[in-house]
């Protein structure tokens, strides 16, 4: 029987690893810092990008609409450089909103959730956040779309697995 176990676990983990890098396949490492931020995000080779200043805050999207990717990236100043607190405050804020549903994934870092419209509408979205110097980074997926839970998850693995 153990003989039987090793090279069962082997299989069903090299599975589960080739299904994941599949999901993700199409992304691309993308610089950010021609924007000037320093960070680096798995997106769609052909994302588009448009800047927006906002007097408190900056903000970055990334949009492909073939790839079904629409993320945002809002930056602002950080005041208490805890990551924690950060990620409690933002999910204290999704979780007032009238349609929020359930968290489906949480992380030290972000969270996935559900947003229950009626019987028949359900959307996903997203919060990561990071704190850099004296910058904190917080995506989301874009205001404006209705999203499966496969779909925010890619966008959230895109970001969650940035590269420095």
């Amino acid at each position: 029987m153990k003989k039987l176990f090793f090279p069962l676990f082997l299989v069903f983990f090299s599975l589960l690893f080739s299904c994941n890098n599949e999901s993700n396949s199409n992304y691309k490492p993308l610089r950010l810092l021609q924007y000037n931020v320093p960070l680096t995000i798995m997106a769609p080779d052909s994302v588009k990008v448009e800047k927006e200043d906002l007097i408190l805050q900056q903000g970055l999207t990334f949009r492909n609409d073939a790839e079904r990717y629409y993320v945002q990236l809002w930056m602002r100043k950080n005041l208490k450089n805890d990551i924690l607190q950060l990620k409690g405050d933002l999910l204290t804020e999704v979780k007032e909103d009238r349609y929020f549903s359930k968290i489906v994934r949480e992380d030290e870092d972000g969270f996935i959730f559900e947003k229950q419209i009626d019987s028949t509408y359900t959307n996903y979205d997203f919060r990561y956040c990071k704190i850099q110097a004296d910058k904190e980074y917080i995506f989301q997926t874009g205001f404006i779309g209705t999203f499966t839970l496969e779909e925010v998850t890619k966008m959230y693995e895109g970001v969650r697995n940035q590269q420095k």
